[in-house]
């Protein structure tokens, strides 16, 4: 069971309302619920009561209180495993990770279970994907599935990384509001025709392939490059006509609070699924790269199979 979870439903109980719970959570209401849902079929049991404002079933109340305690937990011990690195330093430099894909994810799992110091590098994105490798700025990335480009296969292996499969990340459209396609259910065949933004002109080869495959090839999708320095500079970004799609916590964070956008998390009633790689370059001098490594193969895992 993922411990993100856990803390959007205790969120969630806390408040009473999904809105006002995303806003504190900074995620999309349609999130919010994707992942309460997804809770519920994991445990086999509703938390709330949709027919009465949303209270808390019975179960919901009981799972309240062992949520609660099992956080408290998680974070006292997380903190004294800090406390304790603190005063016993690592005789290892922090690992630097360069985070492109899956950030909810990566990031809860370091924050939740990783006893090892990690940091992570400045991300430019004007920059080819293996950039920070060539340049010795990270030793781990999470990156969108290697599989699908056998001609960034062949660099990783040149460069003598090592790359696995990292499970899939969500994905979702950002739209503004006067957009006709903001408005009701999101539908492939609604797509056709549509205008894509590609935020990377560096990577738009593999963005606009992924979208492709995810959204599909028959429906004469337009896809224009625009370059931008930082994912910040998607907070004051205009789309104008066009469409962005982006892993989900990236369109929560920087499009689902604009009053001027619409997010849509669900196509074709459901989720937009991208398959991703985790690529990392083997050190004997830090064994805690190959650490966080599998610290993160084994979330990726959990989450998979939840």
């Amino acid at each position: 069971m993922r411990t993100e979870l856990l803390r959007e439903f205790v969120v969630l109980a806390n408040y009473g309302n999904f809105h006002v719970a995303a806003e504190k959570l900074f995620i999309s209401q349609p999130t919010l619920s994707n992942h309460v849902k997804a809770l519920e079929s994991e445990l086999g049991f509703e938390l709330f009561d949709r027919t009465c404002n949303n209270e808390l079933t019975a179960a919901g109340s009981i799972l309240l209180d062992g949520a609660r305690s099992a956080l408290s937990s998680i974070d006292a011990a997380v903190e004294d495993c800090r406390r304790l690195l603190a005063t016993e330093p690592s005789p290892y430099p922090p690992v630097r990770l360069s985070v492109f894909a899956s950030r909810d994810r990566v990031y809860s799992a370091l924050e939740a279970l990783c006893p090892f110091p990690y940091t992570y590098p400045k991300y430019e994105m004007r920059k080819p994907l293996l950039y920070d490798f060539v340049q010795d700025r990270t030793d781990i990335m999470c990156a969108y599935h290697l599989d699908r480009f056998p001609d960034l296969k062949v660099e990783v292996d040149q460069m003598g990384l090592h790359q696995a499969y990292f499970g899939k990340d969500t994905c979702a459209i950002a739209v503004k509001a006067s957009n006709p396609l903001a408005k009701g259910e999101m539908t492939r065949e609604r797509l056709r025709g549509a205008k894509i933004a590609i935020l990377s002109s560096s990577e738009f080869v593999y963005w606009k392939l992924f979208l492709l495959d995810a959204l599909g090839s028959d429906l004469d999708l337009a896809f224009y490059p625009f370059s931008i320095e930082t994912p910040d500079n998607l907070r004051t970004f205009d789309l104008k006509d066009m469409l962005l799609v982006a892993p989900t916590v990236m369109i929560d964070e920087f499009f689902a609070c604009r009053s001027d956008y619409i997010a849509h998390g669900i196509i074709d009633g459901e989720p937009l699924l991208i398959s991703e790689s985790i690529v990392w370059r083997p050190s004997d001098d830090n064994p805690n790269i190959e650490r966080i490594v599998a610290l993160l193969l084994e979330s990726a895992t959990a989450s998979e199979v939840s």
